[in-house]
């Protein structure tokens, strides 16, 4: 992707200018890659702002469409909550909703779900029914310590 983090993009001009300019003065190489940074930041950081809201935006529609009554937390992570996510990077959104696992059945038929049984169940339920047809493709996390949704997101 043209835009990386911010990181990824110094490492790339470091490397360049030491492959290029060899033993060059030190000061050279930090003045060239300041320029260089400073030009790839006028040209990436807009669009990058720029996905990241548009990916954010999910987040704030799953929480409106949500009963209020639920207390249920949305939470963005990642590269798109960093602000550091290219067009393509997927949402990685986490869930926390104490009252709705505090409300799980407890009969005889309910004693058998574990845990990841029960975050699916909460995911396919409360969760899933409000992303059709504003995100490509969904896949849940389990390995975690609360639901994860990693979610694909159609580029504008």
């Amino acid at each position: 992707s043209s835009a990386r983090s911010f990181s990824l993009a110094v490492v790339d001009c470091l490397q360049r200018f030491v492959q290029r300019e060899g033993k060059s003065n030190d000061t050279t190489i930090r003045e060239r890659v300041g320029i260089s940074l400073l030009n790839f930041c006028k040209k990436h950081v807009p669009l990058i702002q720029k996905w990241s809201q548009e990916k954010l935006s999910v987040c704030k529609y799953i929480k409106q469409h949500l009963p209020a009554d639920e207390s249920i937390d949305v939470i963005p992570f990642g590269s798109v909550a960093q602000g550091l996510c290219g067009q393509d990077s997927d949402l990685d959104i986490c869930f926390q909703a104490p009252r709705y696992f505090d409300s799980f059945p407890h009969s005889d038929e309910a004693n058998g779900f574990s845990s990841t049984d029960k975050e699916s169940h909460f995911l396919k339920n409360k969760i899933l029914p409000r992303l059709d047809g504003i995100v490509d493709e969904v896949r849940e996390i389990f390995s975690t310590a609360i639901p994860i949704l990693r979610c694909s997101i159609p580029s504008s």
